[in-house]
């Protein structure tokens, strides 16, 4: 074989290398054929597979996709759980801790001592008399003490559990020695040194509830006295009441007591009772509110008793005839006052009430308090309405309620925040704490109608109540008020007031519940702590 021939055999030779490749060939003839087609399903089948290789990869990746959402909403359900629980616990920290470490039923109140004892710090009335203090007794243990009994238990209250009244809304107060006063000076040992509490002052003038005490005598009910210009409490008394001394042994007694017998109850701020004709303190003042320019030219005929079409018949105990607001204030005349509150604005009454505190929650801190009622709005049908404007129907108020409108007319239309603590000192002297008074809602009424219904209240007491009060020298001014309940022998007796008329330092109010109908109760009540206050005449 020449050279030529060897070279071209070697170049066939390379040429069918080449087809060994897995490119795609086609020839013609069929053993050609038949191995082209051959390597053609071969490559075919290596074509398939990368086909479904790249479909593979193509749901392997939507796969992961989905499960990167999953994993970004598990992500945010934990950030959001981790979220709230930062919220609930600054929430709880700020607004449920002090409730939860004072409160009664939380077992490390009693149970749990601190590394260095305190003794509980005492509780003083304005003059510095001790409403309770904590000694030792014989065997060396400590005990709680109420040296004025019953007369200051309501305000006071006791210490059991986490306590109630200032010894439980003060708990922390009592138990925290700002500056480490040791009470046994001779103690060495750091293990057994007892710190002294801080020492709350409260605003009760001893003298003062007193009178109250005394002045509500056997009668249910209440009496509480406040400073208008300022919010102190002067006095708070409740009956039937309870010695604190008491607490350890007739605890389970009292609570088992119900309401109208109990003597956990404070009726001063928790008690809740139709106002009576007190209340048309309101109505006159929404009604002045309305029209101003008719208020004191409007008249009425008052022949015993009324009966609007659409409305409740409303009757009066006499026929007092020809009136105007000022003549039916002074005689509370139904007849008069329920035909007022149907010319008012229902919504405008409702906003009014609402401005003096009803449906709200008191503004009293120290202790407990119930939320006064006041349910007529623009939907109100005629007999609720005529019932309400004269101190019946579903409004319910507190004593504190009824006194702080009072308070507010004295005090030119502004309410002042009522409180009953006036400082916490440590035991040393230093000042911890002070109360100073706050006006609470500015510009309930304005000064003008202040005056307006002030001066109806005055001469409702200088000629409603002239055998009680006399020629009046303090100069007070006041609204009687007769809630009935149900009992036609017997109602809620009420009195509230203020003196002097023309500059007000004292405001009084008092309910006796379930008792006979006599207005020279409760108004004779009143006169004895005012008298007590301003000197007798």
């Amino acid at each position: 074989m020449d050279r030529k021939d060897k070279d071209k055999k070697i170049h066939n030779n390379n040429r069918k290398d080449d087809h060994s490749s897995d490119e795609f060939y086609y020839y013609e003839g069929s053993e050609k054929n038949e191995t082209a087609n051959g390597r053609m399903s071969g490559n075919k089948d290596r074509y398939d597979a990368f086909d479904q290789t790249r479909t593979d990869m193509g749901s392997g990746g939507l796969h992961k996709k989905r499960r990167n959402i999953e994993t970004n909403v598990i992500a945010l359900i934990f950030v959001g759980i981790f979220v709230t629980m930062i919220i609930y616990f600054a929430h709880f920290n700020a607004k449920v801790a002090p409730d939860v470490a004072t409160s009664p039923y939380n077992p490390r109140v009693t149970t749990t001592a601190p590394p260095n004892p305190i003794r509980r710090g005492s509780i003083f009335a304005a003059d510095g008399s001790v409403l309770a203090a904590t000694y030792l007794n014989a065997d060396g243990k400590e005990y709680r003490s109420y040296p004025q009994g019953e007369l200051f238990a309501v305000p006071v209250g006791m210490e059991r559990g986490g306590g109630s009244g200032i010894e439980g809304s003060f708990y922390e107060d009592l138990n925290t020695p700002t500056n480490k006063v040791v009470v046994d000076e001779e103690a060495s040992d750091i293990d057994k040194t007892e710190f002294q509490g801080d020492n709350v002052y409260t605003t009760l003038q001893p003298y003062l509830q007193q009178a109250a005490y005394d002045a509500l005598g056997d009668e249910k009910g209440a009496i509480i006295a406040i400073e208008p210009s300022s919010g102190k409490i002067l006095a708070m008394v409740s009956k039937p009441t309870y010695d604190p001394n008491l607490g350890g042994t007739d605890y389970d007694e009292w609570a088992q007591m119900d309401g109208d017998d109990s003597v956990l109850l404070n009726r001063a701020t928790q008690g809740l009772y139709p106002p009576g004709s007190t209340f048309k303190i309101v109505t006159a003042m929404e009604y002045l509110k309305e029209e101003p320019e008719e208020f004191h030219n409007t008249y009425f005929n008052c022949e015993g008793t009324v009966h609007p079409s659409g409305g409740a018949r409303v009757n009066c105990q006499y026929a007092h005839g020809e009136e105007n607001v000022d003549t039916a204030f002074t005689v509370s005349c139904n007849v008069a006052f329920s035909t007022i509150g149907l010319r008012l604005d229902r919504n405008a009454f409702r906003n009014l009430a609402e401005n003096l505190g009803f449906n709200q929650d008191s503004p009293l801190e120290e202790i407990a308090t119930s939320k006064s009622k006041f349910m007529i709005d623009g939907k109100s049908d005629m007999s609720e309405v005529q019932a309400v404007s004269y101190g019946q129907g579903s409004t319910l108020i507190t004593p504190l309620q009824n006194l702080l409108i009072t308070a507010t007319i004295a005090n030119g239309g502004s309410m002042m925040k009522p409180y009953l603590v006036e400082k916490v000192l440590s035991p040393d002297g230093d000042l911890v704490k002070n109360f100073v008074p706050t006006v609470y809602k500015n510009g309930i009424t304005s000064e003008e109608e202040s005056k307006e219904i002030g001066k109806m209240m005055y001469n409702m007491v200088n000629e409603g109540l002239s055998d009680v009060y006399g020629y009046n020298p303090h100069k007070v001014a006041g609204k009687t008020g007769t809630a009935e309940y149900g009992d036609e022998e017997k109602a809620h007796m009420w009195f509230t007031c203020f003196a002097p008329y023309d500059d007000p330092q004292i405001a009084v109010v008092c309910v006796m519940e379930k008792t006979e109908i006599d207005y020279t109760k409760a108004t004779g009540a009143c006169k004895k702590v005012i008298n007590a206050y301003l000197g007798e005449w």
